[in-house]
């Protein structure tokens, strides 16, 4: 079996894969879920979610500051640029959307599916 990379960098929160029940409540969540295939970033409410669905590390929920798929390379991207405002928004529209507290941050990372 082949796997396939995407590339991510995020406005987000990491959480542990087993904060939300992602087969019990799949119509929830699957609206927010990228779609790593897809040049577009899925995202509803201003929320986007990738989980580790093939190793269970992580669940990551926030805003895509950008996406690369698996043979495209990641461009330099001037992070530096979010205010504590910018975050604390992200944070609110995570507490309002999915009721729990979470510190946001910005994040860089390959997702394997």
């Amino acid at each position: 079996m082949g796997v396939q990379r995407t590339h991510y960098v995020m406005l987000a929160a990491k959480l542990p894969f087993d904060t939300f029940d992602f087969d019990k409540d799949y119509k929830k969540y699957h609206q927010y879920e990228d779609n790593g295939y897809e040049f577009k970033v899925t995202e509803h409410n201003g929320l986007t979610i990738i989980s580790d669905g093939m190793n269970g590390e992580y669940v990551f929920i926030g805003k895509v500051i950008k996406k690369v798929l698996e043979y495209d390379a990641l461009v330099p991207t001037n992070c530096s640029v979010f205010s504590p405002e910018e975050r604390y928004i992200i944070a609110d529209s995570i507490k309002i959307e999915f009721g729990i507290e979470v510190v946001v941050d910005v994040w860089a990372f390959t997702h394997c599916h």
